[in-house]
């Protein structure tokens, strides 16, 4: 299931490129529509760079991309304050859609 291609410091660097993607797009539409949802961006992010670099790589751009969302757009912003019960549901979902979405990339990509 794991190949040593997933491992590379080559796939890193391109899931992160990918979610560094992601979170611009979010950061530009943030004046345009401040009622999106955080994580709108990061799930695409998180599909291709499951199906191009591998659940290793993916994961680890993921988590940056989550602590970043959780920084930049979750009330109250810039600030690691303890998010509300529906911001934590909205983390916990987002966490559990990119597991299932890693699994099934990393399926397919066996």
């Amino acid at each position: 299931m794991l190949q040593s291609k997933d491992l590379s410091p080559r796939s890193f660097a391109i899931a992160g490129a990918i979610m560094a993607a992601a979170l611009a797009v979010r950061a530009g539409l943030d004046p345009v529509l401040p009622a999106l949802p955080p994580f709108t961006t990061l799930y695409p992010a998180m599909a291709l760079a499951g199906l191009l670099c591998g659940p290793f790589a993916s994961a680890a751009s993921g988590i940056i991309g989550l602590v970043v969302a959780i920084y930049a757009w979750i009330p109250p912003r810039l600030s690691f304050s303890t998010p509300n019960l529906t911001d934590c549901v909205s983390v916990c979902m987002f966490t559990a859609a990119s597991a299932i979405v890693l699994w099934v990339a990393g399926t397919l990509r066996a």
